[in-house]
């Protein structure tokens, strides 16, 4: 079985004409019956997200799985990031 991380062969999938590939090296795009591709590197990938607002959500999505795995999420939820909490 393969890990989270893992991948066994590229995830493909198409939106309208543009072909999408991810795979453990980045993500591919390309034109449908094109021959041209783009490929880009997570590194540059999380270079685009300066605020780091995309790498805190996917950590705090991971860490509510993980808690939600295990049953060890409070009755009252996480509060998000982004929500004001009344004190």
């Amino acid at each position: 079985m393969a890990s989270v991380v893992e991948l066994n062969r590229p995830i493909r999938r198409r939106v309208g004409n543009l072909i999408i590939e991810i795979h453990e090296k980045g993500i591919t795009l390309r034109g449908s019956g094109r021959r041209k591709r783009r490929t880009f590197t997570w590194e540059q990938i999380a270079a685009l997200d300066q605020a780091g607002t995309v790498q805190a959500a996917s950590d705090e999505a991971l860490g509510r799985r993980v808690l939600k795995s295990l049953h060890a999420l409070p009755k009252g939820g996480i509060p998000h990031a982004n929500r004001r909490v009344k004190s």
